[in-house]
């Protein structure tokens, strides 16, 4: 399910034909940074000793919806920079334009997840 994953990100975040492999990396590293750091949690957890539910098998997927869409709101802050700037200006411009949008959106997966944590299910 995660190679069916990385290949979406990469298709549509990468230009087809385009000789610059960027976006297909940062849809690549996206996705391997939320997999060791889920398996990084559940051994942390584990360790604590906390029981393991088969309920946490569904967050890395939820994980890497919530992470792959701060990539592409990102790539698409950077489409919208002008190309004529330095790189480091158009990366200013790109985080300024899509920083609002980044924060309202992990505020809300904060706040939802907060709501979950208050449930009387107990998982990891």
């Amino acid at each position: 399910a995660f190679t069916v994953m990385i290949c979406f990100a990469s298709l549509s975040l990468g230009k087809p034909g385009s000789k610059h492999y960027g976006r297909v990396m940062v849809a690549n590293l996206d996705v391997f940074v939320i997999v060791f750091a889920s398996g990084a949690a559940y051994g942390l957890m584990l360790y604590a000793g906390i029981p393991f539910q088969s309920l946490v098998l569904v967050l890395p997927f939820l994980l890497i919806g919530i992470g792959i869409d701060n990539a592409y709101v990102m790539t698409a802050g950077f489409d919208r920079s002008d190309k004529s700037l330095p790189i480091e200006e158009r990366m200013y411009e790109t985080g300024f334009s899509s920083g609002m949008s980044i924060t309202v959106t992990t505020l809300t997966n904060v706040v939802a997840l907060l709501f979950g944590s208050m449930t009387k299910i107990q998982a990891v």
